[in-house]
């Protein structure tokens, strides 16, 4: 009696096998490799490699159930790479609507530039936002010649960026004597696009200095605004991520593809080649007289080299290249 072990491997490989014959195949190779792509895209984007991750997992769901023509391969590559890029949009549209708040500082070991701020973090077309940020005047002789904002706009096929200069709204003086002040600067605008981010630049002593967020490898700018309508960074991110998707997943995927389909080629032409070699061997030793052949093989049985004796034409014995007559008739030879 076989153990339970083999009989459920057995049972499973003949559910596998029927399985592959119903039309669900596809599908159900897209739907894990997209589950697949889904967690890189959450936990995988520092990861070396990761991006072959969803790729082989498709082409390799694929092989296992017999979908081995190149045509088809490719095609099931552009239909998965659409779900992919719907599952991106999504990822990342989720990923907006919950973002975390971060306050702007700079890398100044004096604490230069602190609380950049942005109120409110979510709105719609006419929000008005405010931008903030109290810059550290440590006497009355340093120079704050400029305090700005960049707002940069999430757009396809690229983001646009704008400069806008800040107000000073209030001023906290710590020293009366030196001067030394925390001065806030402000600006109001409202947004019309989605999806934005922001860092705050001042000129301080004539150095300039970034307030962004510092607590990423490397630096990247605050996020907000977003809007309020999930729709409206969806409809934004949809062609963002279907270019991310044919850039990156796809052409890969097709790589893979490609090279499988070289070296099946390859391994194909040179077994065709060896075949012909073969036949063409065939009819020459076909054309042979067979007392010739029946010679040649007898030769090789004896391990006699071809190039060291010939035969003799008389009576058929192998006789040394240097005689002069056969050692066996006693034919003579010139």
């Amino acid at each position: 009696m076989e153990p339970p072990g083999l009989r459920l491997q057995k049972y499973l490989k003949e559910q596998l096998k029927k399985f592959g014959k119903t039309p669900f195949v596809i599908p159900f190779a897209i739907g894990i490799s997209a589950a697949v792509y889904y967690l890189v895209v959450l936990y995988g984007s520092g990861v070396c490699l990761i991006g072959l991750l969803t790729p082989l997992m498709l082409l390799g769901i694929c092989w296992y159930f017999g979908i081995k023509s190149v045509k088809k391969l490719l095609l099931i590559g552009v239909l998965a790479s659409l779900v992919f890029t719907g599952v991106l949009a999504a990822t990342i549209t989720d990923q907006y609507q919950h973002i975390e708040y971060k306050v702007g500082v700079s890398d100044d070991k004096n604490v230069t530039m602190t609380e950049g701020a942005l109120q409110p973090l979510y709105g719609d077309k006419t929000t008005v936002y405010e931008y903030s940020v109290t810059v550290h005047v440590k006497n009355n002789a340093t120079p704050v010649t400029e305090v700005e904002v960049v707002i940069q706009s999430v757009r396809f096929p690229s983001a646009t960026s704008d400069t806008f200069s800040m107000t000073e709204r209030s001023r906290q003086v710590l020293n009366n004597t030196t001067g030394e002040a925390n001065v806030r600067y402000v600006y109001n605008t409202t947004l019309s696009t989605p999806v934005n981010v922001y860092w705050f630049l001042a000129k301080v002593s004539g150095d300039t200095l970034v307030a962004a967020d510092y607590s990423t490898s490397p630096t990247s700018p605050l996020l907000g605004p977003m809007s309020k309508d999930t729709n409206a960074i969806l409809g934004l991110m949809l062609p963002i991520s279907l270019y991310q998707t044919f850039a990156s997943v796809f052409p890969l995927y097709a790589l893979i593809v490609v090279m499988i389909w070289w070296t099946r080629r390859t391994r194909k032409m040179r077994k065709d080649q060896m075949n012909k070699w073969e036949a063409e061997r065939a009819k020459e030793d076909a054309k042979k007289p067979k007392e010739d052949a029946k010679v040649s093989l007898q030769r090789k049985a004896m391990g006699l080299d071809d190039e060291g004796t010939f035969v003799c034409s008389e009576c058929g014995a192998d006789v040394p290249a240097a005689a002069t007559k056969c050692p066996k008739c006693g034919e003579k030879f010139e």
